[in-house]
């Protein structure tokens, strides 16, 4: 079943979700996206985050570098979530691309912020969310250690 047919018989069958609608991942996005961000920007993001689910979507074949924790992607021993379905579908194409031992089968589901970020104090282990392959794009970054949220971005390297 193609990812995108797979999330949306998810939210057919779950209309309740409550997935973040598209201004406020825009909102998110246009405050990533600022060089600087002040305490009211990530007050903003957090708020946001809280208030809708996150996608997840964990690979039915795990290998020593990707698995399903709990019903999360983890991926070199880092939790990833998305705040939009588009770039979930990126990063599962390009991840399936690096290592077709995983195939393009992948459980998807929702999980609220709240219990994402538990999951990863419980486990020890990062959260990136929205997270891209693609080179300089910005990302969030929650470390169970330090409690905090942050903006982080991929270097290109040379």
């Amino acid at each position: 079943m193609v990812m995108e047919e797979s999330f949306l018989k998810l939210s057919e069958t779950s209309p309740d979700l409550p997935l973040m609608p598209k201004e406020d991942v825009n909102r998110i996005k246009k405050k990533l996206g600022k060089k600087y961000r002040n305490e009211s920007d990530w007050t903003t993001i957090e708020n946001i985050l809280k208030s809708y689910s996150l996608i997840t979507a964990a690979p039915l074949h795990s290998t020593l570098r990707v698995r399903n924790v709990s019903g999360v992607l983890c991926e070199a021993d880092v939790l990833m979530a998305f705040t939009n379905m588009d770039d979930c579908e990126k990063h599962l194409k390009n991840l399936c691309k690096m290592d077709s031992r995983i195939g393009p089968t992948f459980q998807r589901g929702t999980i609220s912020f709240m219990d994402l970020t538990w999951l990863a104090d419980k486990t020890q282990k990062d959260v990136f969310i929205d997270m891209q392959a693609k080179p300089n794009t910005v990302f969030m970054s929650f470390s169970p250690r330090t409690a905090e949220l942050r903006a982080m971005v991929l270097y290109r390297r040379g």
